[in-house]
């Protein structure tokens, strides 16, 4: 008597995978409408005014300094539709790079750009839809293979909804760029140790730097990655040794590819200089730069046009606090 109804169930239950790939697909849709919308009517942020301006500086007049509290390639990115139209007006930027500098600028493009300034700001939060859709597809890539279509499409469709990503996801600002290249390194991290090879750990490495390229907190996912290595390579049946010596090496090649990408997102701009000509802001970073200033090369591009030595004693003044955003408003404050 129980056991149609235990195959009834699950026959329910064991549905096609293909019917299941419906409902991201339609929450996928869903989201790009609302997002597409929503950058379209509504007026830029506080990040935004100053985001999109200091990419189009960058593209027309290489200040990637500008508003240089995150690397310049996300702004590149986004602000690429506007710098490449020639009917879009860019000022020369002469404002300073940080404290206030980024927002006057922001100030004087949208006075040059008065007439279709708002039209002009949803080109680059289209870029942002689709950061948000990539980072989607690398969600219920990740949850297919861990688990199953099923799953998969739960989780996904869960994701686009959630109401940060409903709220951020069309706003021309780091934090799409920076959400999904996280996820797309965390996944290739996966990836490479499913099976190990130099070829999968460069590729790993190259989805790292392209986190720190995007966003300065990517380093963060540098302790991730050190301990998610030291978890595989420790259940090896090997002296401790071994794993510690296959640890290192993996991580060299991680590492190493992840400072060419990072190195290659600027175009090589002050790579392999002496550390003492950069203007580093952090009091962690310039205690180590007067510590090691003489003795030490770094192969880190700086976004921070190189220095004069008798600069140096001023660089801390650098760090002086950005404007910060009230209400919900994403901020990138020069200390992110």
């Amino acid at each position: 008597m129980h056991g149609p109804r235990n195959h009834a169930g699950a026959a329910a239950v064991a549905a096609p995978p293909r019917a299941w790939l419906g409902l991201p697909a339609a929450v996928a849709v869903g989201y790009a409408v609302l997002a597409v919308h929503a950058a379209r009517v509504e007026t830029p942020t506080v990040d935004e005014f100053a985001h999109v301006p200091a990419g189009v500086a960058a593209w027309r007049q290489g200040r990637t300094d500008l508003y240089r509290s995150n690397p310049p390639l996300l702004k590149l990115v986004l602000a690429a539709p506007l710098a490449l139209d020639p009917d879009v007006a860019a000022p020369v930027a002469l404002e300073p790079p940080l404290v206030w500098g980024p927002w006057e600028y922001g100030q004087r493009f949208m006075n040059a750009n008065r007439e279709r300034y708002l039209a002009l700001m949803w080109r680059p939060r289209c870029i942002a839809v689709a950061f948000a859709l990539f980072a989607a597809g690398v969600v219920f890539r990740w949850a297919r293979e861990v688990f199953d279509v099923r799953a998969a499409s739960v989780v996904t469709s869960l994701f686009l909804l959630c109401p940060n990503i409903l709220a951020h996801g069309h706003l021309a600002t780091i934090d799409m760029g920076a959400l999904a290249s996280t996820v797309l390194a965390m996944y290739a991290l996966r990836w490479a140790y499913l099976r190990p090879t130099h070829a999968r750990l460069l590729a790993c490495g190259a989805a790292l730097g392209l986190a720190l390229a995007v966003k300065f907190l990517g380093v963060l996912l540098l302790p991730a990655f050190l301990l998610l290595a030291l978890a595989h390579r420790w259940r090896a049946e090997r002296p401790a040794a071994w794993k510690l010596a296959r640890v290192a090496a993996d991580l060299a090649w991680m590492l190493g590819a992840a400072l060419v990408v990072v190195n290659a997102s600027v175009a090589f701009q002050g790579s392999f200089g002496p550390l003492g000509d950069f203007a580093l802001r952090s009091r962690f970073a310039t205690s180590l730069q007067g510590r090691y200033r003489s003795r030490v090369s770094t192969c880190w591009a700086s976004t921070a046009p190189r220095r004069s030595r008798s600069t140096a004693s001023s660089a801390a003044t650098c760090s002086a606090a950005g404007p910060s955003t009230a209400g919900g408003t994403t901020t990138s404050s020069p200390s992110a």
